[in-house]
C-alpha cells in the first residue's frame, strides 16, 4: 500500500483548516513543466506553440503533440496569453507580477538567445543570472528573483542547493514592493523547489542560505529577514522520527522545511494586514507516488484554497463533494474571475471557474447544483486522460511510448494498452484494466467521445490517431401473419400475430476509417452507475509545492477524503 509519513504540518494544516479543500483535483500533466505550463497559461500541455513547433519538426503530427519536459515550454504567444501577462498589462487594474523559484519553462537554447542558463542548475553566475531572469521578465514579469533555471543539479562540485530563505525573502520584497512603492495589487507565482533533488540531508547541513545560482549573496540579499527557523532546526525534526529509516527521516525533514517555508509566507502576509485580502493557492504540481503517469498516482494533486471574501474561514474547512473534479489548469480563468480582468479576445482557456460553484456549495451543500466540474483531462508524451470521481480512461496515440522513469512502469500490468478504462473506486490502484468489459460500455464510449472530441480539437495536422467509437443502431421490422383456423363445420377463427424482428447494425468509428459489420442480435447492458462585492482590488498569490510519498503502489489505497494528510486523494 501507499503509505504516508505521520507529520504534523502545523502552518499548512492551519492553512487548510480555514480553506476550501478540493478531494479530487488532478493536474493537467504528471510532469514539472508541462503542469506548470497549464497554471500560467490555463490551456493543456498539448496547446503548448513550443511544443507543436517541436512536434511537425521531428514527425508527422498524427500522434499528436509530444508533451515533454522538453517540449512544454512559455514561448511567443503562450506568454503573452498568460495569467501574468494579462494582468500586468490590464487597462483598468493593472497587477505587479513576480515569480520566484523553480521556472522550468525555459528553451534549452533560451529562446535563440544561448544566455546558458541551463548552467545555472549547476554553476552560479550572476552576469548569466541577469540576462536569464531579464528573459523572464519579458514574458510578463515586473519583479523575477531567487530563480533556479529548472531542478538543482546533484554534482560533486555543487556549490548551491536548496534555498527557501531566500525565496521567501524576495517574497517578501515583491510584496513590499508591489503594496508600498507601485501601490498596485499583485500576483505571486512562487514554486518551491522542495522537495525535489537534491538530498535534503546536504542541504540541511553542508548549505547556507547565502548559497545561490546567483552567486554568494551579499547586502540585501542575504536572506536574514524571514520568520523561518534554522536549517539544524530543521533537520532534528526530521531525526525525531527515531523509529523510521534515514530516507524516511529525510523526507519528514524535507516536509517540515516546506511547512516553514509555508508558514513564513503565512507570517509575512498577516503582519502586513495583507492576509485576508489575498487569495491563496496551495496546490502541487503532480503526484511523486509515480511521477510522470497519467494514473491517479501521478496526476492526483493536493489544492487548498484560502480568500475570506467569497470563502468564509469561520465555517471552514469547506470540503468539496468528491465528485467535484477540479484541474490546476482552471486557476487562470478562477483569478481572471476574482479579479476582474478580462482576457483579450482570442485568449480562451481549458480551464474553468469554479468560484460560482463553490460559493453556492458552501452556502447550500445539499441542494447547490453545479454547472461545472465533471471530468478533467491530463497529458503527457503522446498519451492522453480523461477523469471524474469514479472512472479514468487513458488513451495512447502511440502506445509504444510510455513512463518509465524510476521504474514506474511496473507498477501497472496494463501500461502498454493502446486504451484503458478503470474503476477508480473498485481499483484504486487500477491494476485491471476494464477497457473490454461489456458492463461499462456506456461510461466507456461516453469517455471516448470526450477523449476523441479533446484530440481532434488539439490536433497539431488535419488527422491524428483517435479511439474508435463503436456505436449501435437498432433497426426494428414488424411483420403480420394472418392464419385462419375452422373449429367447426361453417365457422372459422382468424388469428392475426405481430412477429417484430431485430436487427442491429454496429458502425466502428475511428478518424481515418469506417468500417461496418451487421450482426442478428444486439444486447445492450447499461452498468450501474452568494453575491460579494470588493472594494479593494484583490491581490492574488500562487504558491505551488510538490507532495512527497514513500512507497509505490502496490496494493489497496484507502482515501480518508476528511484527513489534513498531504497524499494524494486530497
Amino acid at each position: 500500500p501507499v503509505t504516508y509519513l505521520d507529520l504534523e504540518l502545523l502552518n499548512i494544516e492551519a492553512f487548510a483548516a480555514e480553506s476550501v479543500r478540493f478531494r479530487t483535483a488532478y493536474s493537467a500533466a504528471p510532469v514539472c513543466a508541462p503542469s506548470r505550463f497549464a497554471v500560467i497559461t490555463g490551456r493543456m500541455p498539448s496547446r503548448a506553440q513550443f511544443a507543436i513547433e517541436r512536434t511537425l519538426a521531428s514527425s508527422t503530427g498524427e500522434d499528436g503533440v509530444d508533451v515533454t519536459l522538453g517540449t512544454a515550454k512559455f514561448y511567443e504567444s503562450d506568454a503573452e496569453n498568460s495569467i501574468p501577462y494579462i494582468l500586468k498589462n490590464d487597462a483598468t487594474t493593472p497587477y505587479y507580477t513576480g515569480m520566484i523559484g523553480k521556472w522550468h519553462l525555459m528553451s534549452g537554447n533560451d529562446f535563440g538567445n544561448d544566455f546558458g542558463c541551463s548552467s545555472l542548475d549547476s554553476s552560479p553566475n550572476a552576469a548569466i543570472y541577469a540576462d536569464c531572469t531579464n528573459l523572464v521578465k519579458t514574458q510578463g514579469f515586473d519583479f523575477v528573483d531567487a530563480f533556479y533555471y529548472s531542478n538543482i543539479a546533484t554534482t560533486n562540485t555543487q556549490q548551491f542547493s536548496h534555498n527557501p530563505e531566500w525565496m521567501v525573502s524576495q517574497a517578501q520584497k515583491f510584496i513590499n514592493t508591489a503594496v508600498n512603492v507601485e501601490q498596485k495589487p499583485f500576483f505571486l507565482y512562487f514554486a518551491s523547489t522542495l522537495t525535489n533533488q537534491p538530498d535534503i540531508q546536504t542541504a540541511l547541513q553542508s548549505f547556507s542560505y547565502t548559497q545561490s545560482p546567483k552567486g554568494t549573496l551579499t547586502g540585501d540579499d542575504i536572506p536574514d529577514d524571514t520568520a523561518m527557523m534554522d536549517r539544524s532546526a530543521i533537520w532534528a525534526m526530521g531525526q525525531a522520527y527515531n523509529d523510521r529509516n534515514a530516507a524516511q527521516q529525510k523526507l519528514a525533514a524535507a516536509q517540515y522545511w516546506v511547512d516553514d517555508m509555508v508558514g513564513a509566507l503565512i507570517s509575512f502576509l498577516q503582519s502586513n494586514n495583507l492576509y485576508d485580502n489575498t487569495l491563496i493557492v496551495l496546490q502541487g504540481d503532480h503526484n511523486d507516488v509515480a511521477k510522470g503517469v497519467l494514473y491517479q498516482h501521478g496526476s492526483r494533486i493536493l489544492q487548498f484554497v484560502r480568500y475570506p471574501p467569497l470563502f468564509d474561514v469561520a465555517t471552514a474547512p469547506h470540503l468539496m463533494p468528491q465528485d467535484f473534479v477540479v484541474s490546476n489548469v482552471d486557476l487562470a480563468a478562477v483569478i481572471f474571475e476574482v479579479t476582474g480582468v478580462s482576457p483579450p479576445a482570442g485568449y480562451t482557456t481549458d480551464g474553468q471557474s469554479w468560484i460560482s460553484d463553490v460559493v453556492q456549495l458552501i452556502a447550500s451543500p445539499d441542494t447547490a447544483t453545479p454547472s461545472c466540474c465533471e471530468y478533467r483531462f491530463m497529458d503527457v508524451l503522446n498519451s492522453h486522460s480523461v477523469a471524474n470521481a469514479r472512472y479514468q480512461y487513458i488513451y495512447r496515440q502511440n502506445p509504444n511510448l510510455v513512463e518509465t522513469g524510476n521504474g514506474v512502469s511496473t507498477y501497472y500490468p496494463d501500461i502498454y494498452d493502446q486504451e484503458q478504462f478503470y474503476d477508480i473506486q473498485s481499483d484504486p490502484n487500477q491494476q485491471s484494466n476494464q477497457i473490454n468489459n461489456a458492463a461499462y460500455t456506456a461510461e466507456i464510449t461516453q469517455f471516448q467521445t470526450l477523449m476523441s472530441d479533446y484530440l481532434t480539437d488539439t490536433c497539431p495536422v488535419s488527422t491524428c490517431q483517435m479511439p474508435t467509437i463503436p456505436t449501435t443502431t437498432t433497426t426494428t421490422t414488424t411483420t403480420t401473419a394472418t392464419t385462419t383456423t375452422s373449429t367447426e363445420p361453417g365457422s372459422s377463427t382468424t388469428t392475426t400475430t405481430a412477429v417484430t424482428a431485430t436487427s442491429s447494425t454496429t458502425t466502428t468509428t475511428t478518424a481515418a476509417t469506417t468500417t461496418t459489420s451487421t450482426t442478428t442480435t444486439a444486447t445492450t447492458t447499461v452498468p450501474p452507475t452568494t453575491t460579494t462585492t470588493t472594494t479593494v482590488p484583490p491581490t492574488t498569490t500562487t504558491t505551488t509545492t510538490a507532495t512527497t510519498t514513500t512507497a509505490a503502489p502496490t496494493g489497496a489505497s484507502v482515501c480518508d477524503q476528511t484527513s489534513t494528510t498531504l497524499s494524494y486523494c486530497d
